[in-house]
């Protein structure tokens, strides 16, 4: 036991250093800029992938002391890496002329995909690599498939060519996004979760609803979403922040399912909140060449509804429930103990807004979100010396944090090489528009429902970027722009993570509720219902996108927001009392209405929804009247 301790020991020190000197030379490029691109990705990559390695075992496990086959295997995927790295200028040279692949560089290149392979297995289980491996397989054999399938054939020199030596495999657009600006925002996560930043976030929340009915459940959806977008995990977030939320949410009075169920759908709706958002949507902009914050504008009015119908739904239900918030004098004052002792802390997140409007670039504006938070944290920290030891300890950290998106976006660039080379991409669009025959609501629905399979059990970013290279230009054929196209995607990417039966971020929150896994991710599909509709309703609607401006969307916006309400209460069975039997449906299929952007439709919505209201208040008021 102590032997395995002390073994445990070494590879800490040895991960710690290794990966504070990664952050550090990321601090670095932040501010100087990056270095040829096959030399700072394998470098980057390199390093996560040999912490990744000694961090989790066999059984993707963290905090056991790494095996002798770990090291090796850790020090294999770093020699590959620096294999790239050190050949890089003739690796862009060759490319170009066509020249034959030595035997090394095939070696090197198929090392490093059964590393990446194994790497995912332990972070992403195995959904992934046996895609992966599938894609592989059909580059190798396609040529044996028959139509539309069939396609030339490749040998493995030839896959290997594009996979590890170009900039079209492991190395593409994904990778980039990864080593340069996600990694940057997840160590502003890292820190912020050190610093006061998180305490900032949760009083707040905590400031605005704690004294209101389902006052815990509600500052738990502010404080994790706020969080969540900053971390862009929703796993990591729950685990982060549930550990405050769901006891004050179960001592309130909801259920653990619920609670739990409170906590998972916050901390996924993270990752569609502006202005952050995570790792996927920084992956989005990469691959479709539009700025960042044009992506963030773009989700403004999807996260609203989002968190509008969550909101509704909590306080629905703690109104059925007789739920009351916190007491008074047990909250934080919003202006004296929020915004006069905590207020600096939103400065890390208007500077990157700022920043990224006048053009910098999003690494610099991380960097500068990552100096001006350790800078607060110092400045406002009772025990500065335990607080830099904390934030340096966070450096260290943050290329571990990195192994997950690290490992779903090289395994992801295993499957866009084959896709580049194959041209499955458009062999599939075709597929799937004649299975849809020529509807694009069969075609959505079509999409939907592979984008839920293939997300199961995956990190948004590798989920994403699965379904932005194999789903989204099927859509864009049917008539969607590619803004549309992959705003589609990527909810259903996000929403994978609370979509049973494969529900992570639900499973993460009920280990800590002590609830039900499969309740609490049932409810939390529920919960979510919207976020399952929006990308419907924008594919129909540009204008909830805002792709034609802001005022064009004002009626839309009203609309649809009032439909959500709506929506929430039928699912909750409550509005102003209790609401049941067929005026329930009527309320929902009111708000669905509502929801839906024609005039027609908003028509029946209100007619509908006022129905509803007229009979809910004489009931009540008849009610009021009547003797006890």
């Amino acid at each position: 036991m102590k032997t395995n301790n002390n073994l445990t020991n070494i590879a800490n020190k040895i991960c710690w250093c290794a990966g504070l000197l990664l952050t550090l030379y990321e601090l670095i490029v932040g501010w100087i800029g990056t270095p040829l691109s096959l030399q700072h990705r394998p470098l980057c990559a390199g390093v996560i992938l040999f912490i990744l390695f000694l961090k989790r075992d066999i059984h993707g496990k963290k905090g056991n002391a790494p095996k002798a086959y770990d090291y090796v295997l850790a020090i294999i995927a770093l020699i590959g890496c620096m294999f790239v790295f050190f050949n890089a200028q003739w690796y862009t040279e060759r490319f170009m002329l066509n020249t034959p692949m030595s035997f090394g560089e095939i070696f090197w290149g198929i090392c490093l995909i059964l590393l990446i392979l194994e790497a995912g297995r332990r972070v992403l289980g195995l959904a992934m690599p046996l895609i992966c491996i599938v894609f592989i397989l059909y580059a190798l054999f396609g040529n044996y498939l028959p139509h539309p399938f069939r396609h030339r054939g490749y040998t493995v020199a030839q896959l290997m060519d594009v996979l590890t030596c170009s900039m079209e495999g492991i190395w593409g657009s994904p990778t980039h996004s990864a080593v340069t600006f996600v990694f940057m925002f997840v160590t502003f996560g890292a820190l912020s979760a050190v610093t006061g930043m998180g305490k900032f976030f949760m009083d707040f929340a905590l400031s605005i609803t704690g004294k209101y009915a389902g006052g815990p459940a509600k500052t738990a959806v502010i404080s994790s979403g706020l969080m969540g977008t900053i971390q862009g995990s929703s796993i990591s977030n729950v685990v982060t922040t549930g550990v405050f939320t769901i006891p004050a949410m179960k001592k309130s009075g909801f259920s653990d399912n619920y609670a739990g169920a409170v906590e998972a759908v916050a901390s996924t709706g993270g990752q569609i909140m502006p202005p952050i958002m995570g790792a996927s949507a920084f992956i989005m902009a990469d691959m479709i060449g539009v700025p960042y914050m044009a992506i963030a504008k773009y989700a403004i009015i999807p996260a609203l509804l989002y968190y509008t119908s969550v909101f509704a739904q909590i306080h629905f239900k703690a109104k059925s429930m007789r739920l009351n918030g916190f007491a008074k004098e047990e909250l934080p004052k919003f202006f004296k103990d929020v915004i006069l002792k905590q207020g600096l802390y939103i400065m890390p997140i208007l500077i990157i807004i700022f920043m990224t409007l006048n053009g910098y670039s999003l690494m610099r504006a991380g960097l500068m979100a990552v100096l001006l938070v350790m800078a607060l944290g110092l400045i406002f920290s009772n025990d500065r010396k335990q607080t830099a030891k904390d934030m340096v300890n966070a450096l260290a950290k943050a290329p571990e944090n990195m192994g997950t998106v690290i490992a779903a976006v090289m395994c992801a660039g295993i499957i866009i090489g084959i896709v580049f080379i194959s041209s499955l991409g458009l062999r599939l669009s075709a597929i799937i528009i004649s299975a849809s025959g020529g509807k694009l609501i069969f075609a959505l629905l079509l999409t939907f429902v592979l984008a839920v399979i293939l997300g199961m059990g995956m990190p948004t970013s590798g989920s994403y970027i699965l379904m932005g290279t194999l789903l989204a230009p099927a859509l864009v054929n049917m008539g969607l722009s590619t803004v549309q196209a992959h705003m589609f995607v990527f909810y259903f990417a996000c929403m994978s993570s609370i979509t049973p039966p494969v529900a992570v971020a639900a499973y993460a929150a009920a280990g800590i509720s002590g609830g039900n896994p499969a309740k609490t991710g049932y409810i939390a599909c529920r919960m979510a219902i919207v976020a399952f509709i929006i990308p419907f309703m924008f594919a129909y609607q540009p204008d909830l996108l805002m792709l034609n401006g802001f005022v064009s969307s004002i009626p839309v916006i009203v609309t649809a927001v009032i439909g959500c309400v709506c929506l929430a209460g039928s699912l909750e069975g409550f509005l102003i009392k209790d609401v049941r039997s067929i005026w329930r449906v009527a309320l929902g299929v009111g708000g669905l209405m509502l929801m839906y952007p024609t005039a027609n439709t908003d028509l029946i919505g209100v007619v509908l929804v006022a129905l509803v209201g007229i009979y809910q208040y004489l009931t009540s008021k008849k009610q009021n009247i009547m003797p006890n």
